[in-house]
C-alpha cells in the first residue's frame, strides 16, 4: 500500500518526494506502523528516507527507489502458508499442486517440498520468514496433523501476525470436532464439495482471482485416496498399544 502511493507520485515526477506525515491519514494507518513499516522498505532498499522531526517525533521525506518501482510494477507472488504433519507430506504438495496451477499469482509454501526448502538452508528460518510474508494461513487438520507440536506453533504464529486462519479438515477430523485453538477459526472440510468450493472462494477473495477452476469429483477423490495412504503409513509406522504390550511382555 505504502508503495502504491509512492509510485501515483513517482509517476507525477520520477524525483518526487512525500511527507510521511501525509501519508497518515492517506494509508488510514498510525505513526508507528507507517515508521516501522518504512524501515522494513529502506532495509530492502525499496524507499530513500531522509529523516526530519515532526510534530513530536521523527518523520521522513520518503522517497521510491529505481528497485521500489520494479517491485512496485511487477510484484512478487503472494505467499499462501501450509502447515501439515510430516505423515501428510503427499496430500500438501497436491495440495500446494492444485492451489497453485488455479492461483497463478499465488506461491504455497510447503515446507517438505525441496523447491520451499532446498537441503543446506537453515530450516526454522526459512519457516518463519515465509510465516512473516505469508497473506494467509492454511493448516491441514487431520488427526495426524492436529496431533503435531510444529502445526501447532505455526498457527499460534500466524494468529500473532494476524492472519486469516482456515483449518481444512480430512478424513476422521471434522470441522465440528476440532480441539481449541482450531474450533475458533471457520473450518472447512476440504473432502466436501460444498465446503472445497468455499475454500477456493475464500482464496480468490483474499488472494486474488482465479485463473482456471479446479475439477472438484477428482479433488475430492484424490484427497481421500491420498488421506487413507498417509493414514496406512501411519498405522504401520505407529504400533497399537496392544503390539506395544505384546512386546513388552514378550521382552519380561
Amino acid at each position: 500500500v505504502i508503495l502504491d502511493a509512492l509510485s501515483v507520485e513517482c509517476e507525477k515526477n520520477p524525483y518526487n518526494s512525500v511527507d510521511s506525515e501525509s501519508l497518515i491519514p492517506r494509508l488510514g494507518i498510525d505513526w508507528n506502523k507507517l515508521g516501522f513499516n518504512l524501515k522494513i522498505l529502506e532495509t530492502y532498499g525499496y524507499v530513500h528516507l531522509t529523516k526530519y522531526f515532526g510534530a513530536g517525533h521523527p518523520a521522513y521525506y520518503v522517497s521510491l527507489t529505481p528497485e521500489g518501482k520494479t517491485v512496485h510494477d511487477n510484484p512478487p507472488p503472494k505467499v499462501l502458508f501450509l502447515s501439515h504433519a510430516a505423515a501428510d507430506e503427499e496430500i500438501a504438495k497436491y495440495f500446494k499442486e492444485l492451489i497453485e496451477k488455479s492461483f497463478p499469482r499465488i506461491h504455497v509454501f510447503v515446507s517438505t517440498d525441496p523447491e520451499d526448502l532446498p537441503p543446506g538452508d537453515e530450516w526454522a528460518e526459512t519457516v518463519l520468514e515465509n510465516l512473516w510474508t505469508a497473506k494467509m494461513l492454511l493448516i491441514l487438520a487431520t488427526e495426524r496433523g492436529i496431533s503435531r507440536k510444529w502445526v501447532w506453533y505455526e498457527a499460534g504464529a500466524g494468529w500473532a501476525k494476524e492472519l486469516r486462519i482456515i483449518p481444512c479438515c480430512l478424513g476422521t477430523m471434522r470441522k465440528g470436532r476440532l480441539p481449541a485453538p482450531f474450533s475458533k477459526y471457520q473450518a472447512v472440510n476440504v473432502d466436501e464439495e460444498g465446503d472445497l468450493k468455499s475454500l477456493f472462494d475464500q482464496l480468490e477473495k483474499v488472494l486474488g482471482g482465479s485463473a482456471q477452476a479446479p475439477d472438484i469429483p477428482a479433488v475430492l477423490s484424490a484427497l481421500t485416496r491420498l488421506d487413507r495412504k498417509a493414514q496406512e503409513n501411519a498405522a504401520v509406522r505407529s504400533p497399537s498399544a496392544e503390539e506395544i504390550q505384546r512386546r513388552v511382555d514378550a521382552v519380561a
